[in-house]
């Protein structure tokens, strides 16, 4: 049982009973939108923790009683402008394990067309394509610093050669 010291609406601080403090943030789906031809579309969104632009990919908090997969294609329509018509779930990721408690679940999303939502970001998110197969030259090139990217990533490439794709 933990303690609520502070929230605020993505995040609170609480305390355990111990003493050690962690953090709660809302569980939230990521998305890898993969074109037919290898091809990754990327955001780039202002980070307020870092004040600064960030490669990044399709993600969003998990409505409540809203199936992930539907939360996933709303994102990924919010923030990049493409619905997916297979998503399929790789995984869970859940940065920062120690002292914060927040998961990402990640899917691959393939078979994409043009269908845009407006989002809830105050800010200009843009997106970018890059190949799969070179995404560690983004990493070298300090464009991609995100973990939970890099490792969401690492995750469709498994997931496609496991399937022969």
């Amino acid at each position: 049982m933990s303690k609520l010291v502070y929230a605020h609406k993505w995040i609170s601080l609480h305390e355990n009973e111990n003493g050690n403090g962690f953090i709660k943030m809302g569980d939230a789906v990521m998305t890898v939108p993969l074109f037919e031809d290898g091809t990754v579309l990327f955001t780039r969104e202002y980070s307020v923790a870092y004040d600064e632009p960030v490669l990044y990919l399709p993600s969003g908090a998990v409505a409540p009683r809203e199936p992930l997969e539907v939360t996933a294609n709303r994102e990924l329509q919010e923030e990049a402008g493409y619905k997916a018509a297979r998503l399929d779930y790789l995984g869970e990721l859940r940065p920062g394990i120690k002292y914060v408690q927040w998961r990402f679940l990640i899917f691959l999303a393939r078979g994409l067309s043009e269908s845009k939502l407006q989002g809830d970001e105050k800010w200009e998110i843009t997106v970018e394509w890059y190949p799969l197969n070179q995404f560690e030259a983004l990493i070298a090139d300090r464009q991609l610093q995100d973990a939970t990217v890099i490792a969401a990533l690492f995750m469709a490439q498994k997931y496609l050669a496991s399937v022969g794709a």
